[in-house]
């Protein structure tokens, strides 16, 4: 009796076993149908699999993975833009804020800084998610001149995030927006405190800080070997004038005017985009300084102009390549679609 009971326990066993398993499969096969379907050049199929299981597993943790993964798929960016706001439509408004920062770093690429801003200022803050659209509305605000909202944003994101490179890149930020005001010592001050010296923007804008005067009570940090000394593109940001002389004028720079891609086998990599023509024509020495040949070209948004630098005419099947060997000498670059 005790082994049949026995018996039929395992038996029961076993058949939930492979009933979970079968499960698992049923929930594995609309990715791999996908992922077949983008193997094969069927995008569309591909692109309707990957929406569906999104709307269906917000809470995953395999989400970011698996949007990424979608987008890849499609090489325009407006083409992208179209396919997040059909994808946010299915989504709670709890997800959607990932989905808005997804659509604002698109946008910031296209040079659309307004409507980047607004994305980012419409995701609720509040945990992981908020704290990066703030951070981000806080830089672009910045960028674009407005450094009281951008300083009150920075301010908040202190108060509300424990992720200690956010709280870094914040207190970067407050300690730019000083340095805009005229106020170097309080630049200054704010840097001899973050809770994460090894965030790529602290080394940067302190070594950006020392090199505009070459001394300083922040040469200490670097001789203590506290900071890395920074040997790229020092005007990373792109924010402040650069240095009073240099070797070469920035008149004598490369300039181009017109689109930024002439040959559809042929890409440009955005390095920046400025309201500021000077910057640009900083940006572009400083690119000439590790042998890299920019441009500049003007851009029209939203009744603004916008200078950006590219480094102009790129394989396409080179374009990886080169994204990394400018990430290198610390330059952040995004193929342009046009």
């Amino acid at each position: 009796m005790n082994r049949g009971f026995m018996k039929e326990s395992h038996l029961i066993i076993i058949f939930m076993i492979l009933f979970l398993l079968s499960a698992t499969v049923v929930i594995a096969d609309p990715l791999q149908e996908a992922r077949q379907f983008s193997a094969a050049g069927e995008n569309e199929k591909a692109l309707e699999l990957y929406t569906s299981w999104l709307s269906d597993n917000e809470t995953s943790s395999l989400f970011p993975d698996i949007l990424e993964e979608s987008l890849s798929i499609i090489k325009d960016p407006d083409e992208q833009l179209t396919y997040l706001s059909v994808l946010k439509s299915r989504l709670s408004r709890q997800k959607t804020g990932v989905i808005n920062i997804r659509s604002g770093i698109l946008l910031e690429m296209l040079g659309n800084i307004e409507q980047a801003l607004t994305l980012y200022e419409d995701v609720s803050y509040g945990g992981t998610t908020g704290s990066i659209a703030l951070l981000r509305a806080a830089e672009l605000r910045f960028q674009v001149g407005d450094t009281q909202k951008a300083e009150l944003q920075a301010r908040a994101i202190l108060g509300t995030t424990s992720d200690q490179a956010q709280k870094t890149r914040a207190i970067v930020l407050l300690s730019r927006i000083s340095c805009v005001k005229g106020e170097r010592e309080a630049a200054e001050q704010l840097m001899r405190d973050v809770p994460d010296p090894s965030e790529p923007s602290y080394i940067l804008w302190l070594a950006l800080l020392k090199d505009g005067e070459g001394h300083g009570p922040l040469d200490e940090a670097f001789l203590a070997g506290e900071v890395l000394p920074y040997s790229g593109a020092l005007d990373t940001f792109g924010l402040l004038p650069g240095p009073q002389e240099t070797e070469k004028n920035p008149e004598e720079s490369a300039i181009l005017t017109g689109p930024a891609v002439t040959d559809p086998e042929l890409i440009s990599i955005q390095i920046g985009s400025f309201l500021d023509r000077e910057n640009a024509e900083y940006r572009i020495l400083d690119l000439e300084k590790v042998g890299i040949e920019g441009a500049i070209v003007e851009i029209e948004r939203d009744e603004k102009i916008y200078f950006r630098v590219i480094v102009p005419d790129i394989p396409y099947e080179k374009l990886q390549e080169e994204i990394l060997r400018l990430k290198t000498h610390g330059f952040e670059g995004f193929p342009l679609y046009e």
